[in-house]
């Protein structure tokens, strides 16, 4: 259906080790290739790499963390690798809540 989430995903701030990373979600999986760089790969792969990721971010308890900053690396219509940076400039590890809109 048009306009509806075709992907959602809810991750815990450090998501290294693999498994549980994610939270809860809908047709995507996460996994970390280093320090504040997250790939999250779908399920039903979009119709082309014209897709829209939307998100919100947050530091864990305790973490002084101020502006996280988003932007991507790679997109294909099958995954897409997205990294976190702090106002400092450095890749950070944050939680997140991520939605990604588009055909599929």
């Amino acid at each position: 259906q048009s306009g509806l989430a075709k992907a959602w995903i809810v991750n815990v701030a450090d998501v290294s080790g693999g498994s549980g990373c994610g939270l809860d979600s809908y047709n995507v999986s996460v996994s970390e290739c280093a320090t504040g760089v997250r790939l999250y790969t779908f399920g039903t792969d979009f119709g082309s790499a014209n897709y829209v990721a939307v998100g919100s971010a947050g530091a864990p308890a305790g973490c002084n963390l101020q502006a996280p900053i988003f932007g991507q690396n790679t997109r294909t219509a099958g995954s897409i690798c997205m990294l976190s940076r702090s106002s400092g400039g450095g890749n950070v590890d944050v939680i997140s809540f991520n939605a990604f809109f588009g055909d599929q």
